[in-house]
């Protein structure tokens, strides 16, 4: 789909993978239609729920018109966020996953700074959340905050940090113009990897802030990162990377 011309009816499109997520769900879509930004949509992808997070989703979809809700059949997280890539109508992208939950300012903050900066990518640090505990994660110290800089030529180390998907925006144009898609592989396994890559490798105007706007919940016992089965998965993704974006190369030296 490179080049293709891009349609834009909104400021920020934000995407939710659903799949069997019921006991965190609400307050995940509670934090969407908190969301201060006056021209947004959250178009959430039901992945073949069979828990009752599909009826939640219709719920709020009924009561609020800027939710927009997909549902197909289960395959897979990759498969389901490239759906939501193709129907997305925002000048700017943002994910949230159905078991985080964003602040309310998130998505207009991001959106003005992004507008400002005409960046790429706005990308934040984030909180790490439990019933608990909420404890602020630094992932991007060490990195250029406030200006706007090419990652590949001066600041390469960042393909070394977390792929931390979920606490950035993205404009829509730029993911399209250079092809960036999700790895269409089973289940939730690792695809945040090489969409992280692809980013951060491509992008010319990308914009680091030190504030924390996503709540990204580590005590979920269903997360995928929790499942040793998947350990092999990351293999799979750098295989990916290699086969089809070798010509985005990274500099010698990046893991000194």
């Amino acid at each position: 789909m490179r080049g293709k011309e891009v349609s834009v009816l909104c400021k920020v499109s934000v995407l939710v993978p659903v799949y069997n997520v019921k006991q965190y769900l609400r307050q995940c879509l509670d934090s969407l239609v908190a969301q201060t930004l006056d021209d947004i949509e959250f178009v959430c992808i039901d992945d073949g729920s069979t828990d009752g997070s599909e009826k939640i989703l219709d719920e709020y979809a009924e009561r609020d018109a800027r939710f927009r809700i997909i549902h197909k059949v289960n395959s897979g997280y990759g498969a389901s966020m490239n759906v939501g890539l193709r129907a997305a109508r925002g000048e700017y992208i943002g994910i949230v996953e159905s078991d985080d939950f964003a602040d309310a300012e998130m998505f207009a903050t991001l959106y003005d700074m992004a507008k400002a900066q005409d960046a790429d990518v706005v990308r934040s640090n984030f909180w790490e959340v439990t019933d608990a505990d909420l404890t602020f994660h630094e992932e991007l110290a060490g990195h250029p905050y406030e200006e706007v800089f090419c990652p590949m030529e001066q600041d390469p180390k960042l393909l070394l940090t977390l792929p931390t998907i979920w606490s950035a925006i993205y404009r829509k144009s730029f993911l399209f113009q250079n092809d960036i898609w999700f790895h269409e592989t089973p289940g939730a396994s690792f695809q945040d990897l090489s969409f992280s890559f692809m980013v951060i490798s491509s992008a010319q105007r990308y914009f680091l802030v030190r504030e924390a706007y996503l709540h990204y919940r580590i005590d979920n016992a269903g997360s995928s990162v929790h499942s040793k089965g998947k350990v092999f998965c990351v293999s799979d993704e750098y295989d990916y990377m290699d086969l089809n974006y070798s010509t985005r190369l990274i500099p010698d030296g990046i893991a000194s």
